[in-house]
């Protein structure tokens, strides 16, 4: 898909426009500033060969009829004509919530998942091909008192859809929870012993 990219690139040229495709869809990042402070791992980007410079952080990615489809967010520094953007459907919620209440606040879980992969299914021998899986290397996948956790969700439970909607590779439970807003409650269809259940989730507040 072509898409086009505006920003204000190296922070002095506003309103830069640059072109090119869709790369790649569900891309894993760890970004960070300059400085290599300030990381964090993104998940569901979508990957760009339009130019997304220093500065064009914040700005839309748009297709080719004029839709804004992600926000631009990272470039790969040591490469060429790779940057990642957040697709715009997780973070509908936080707009909304923007526009109505004009405070930025994020819809939250509170789960530790993996995105079920071939790797992943083959190492933990699960029974599905995609959803997310929740665990956690270290520490509770599921925190206490959490949203997930007074709806009942456990470690080592396989979360399908939400509201009716497929998990999969690009779609993580982080991502379509994002179309959401704190305080709505939303229907998450799970496998756990080989039985599916749908539990119904009052999101909670980041």
């Amino acid at each position: 898909q072509q898409v086009i990219a505006i920003g204000n690139a190296l922070g002095q040229y506003d309103n830069s426009v640059t072109s090119g495709i869709v790369s790649g869809l569900g891309r894993p990042v760890q970004a960070g500033d300059e400085t290599g402070t300030n990381v964090e791992n993104l998940t569901d980007l979508l990957q760009t060969d339009a130019a997304i410079n220093s500065g064009n952080s914040g700005g839309p990615l748009l297709n080719a009829r004029g839709q804004v489809i992600g926000i631009n967010t990272a470039v790969a520094a040591d490469a060429q004509n790779i940057g990642f953007a957040i697709p715009i459907g997780s973070v509908k919620g936080i707009i909304d919530g923007l526009i109505k209440n004009n405070s930025v606040s994020r819809a939250i879980m509170g789960v530790q998942y993996l995105t079920i992969t071939p790797e992943v299914k083959a190492e933990y021998n699960l029974p599905v091909n995609e959803g997310d899986y929740v665990y956690a290397a270290a520490g509770t996948a599921v925190k206490v008192g959490g949203p997930a956790d007074q709806a009942g969700i456990r470690e080592k439970d396989i979360l399908l859809k939400v509201n009716g909607e497929q998990i999969s590779a690009g779609k993580s439970i982080a991502t379509l929870i994002g179309e959401y807003q704190p305080g709505d409650v939303v229907v998450v269809t799970l496998q756990r012993d080989g039985k599916t259940q749908d539990v119904r989730v009052k999101l909670g507040k980041y």
